[in-house]
């Protein structure tokens, strides 16, 4: 997968990861998936062709904080 193609230099470095509201998740957080021994972060939003790829990482909360990040800098509309 290609590398997040979002800029995220603007937002904090240390907002908190978002807790996951789906019962049964395998992440604790929002936007984060298990991969293999990684952890995928995505994000959906529809001014960027849908889902957005942020990374795979090493920590299930890397990869929450950088979801985090992707959801400060584009808030959900919904």
């Amino acid at each position: 997968p290609k590398p997040c193609p979002l800029d995220l230099s603007e937002v904090p470095m240390n907002l908190l990861p978002i807790p996951s509201d789906t019962t049964g998740s395998a992440s604790q957080f929002k936007g984060v998936r298990k991969n293999g021994k990684k952890w995928r972060a995505e994000i959906s939003i529809p001014s960027e062709g849908g889902q957005v790829y942020l990374g795979i990482f090493d920590s299930e909360e890397e990869a929450g904080i950088v979801y985090a990040r992707a959801r400060y800098k584009y808030p959900r509309t919904d």
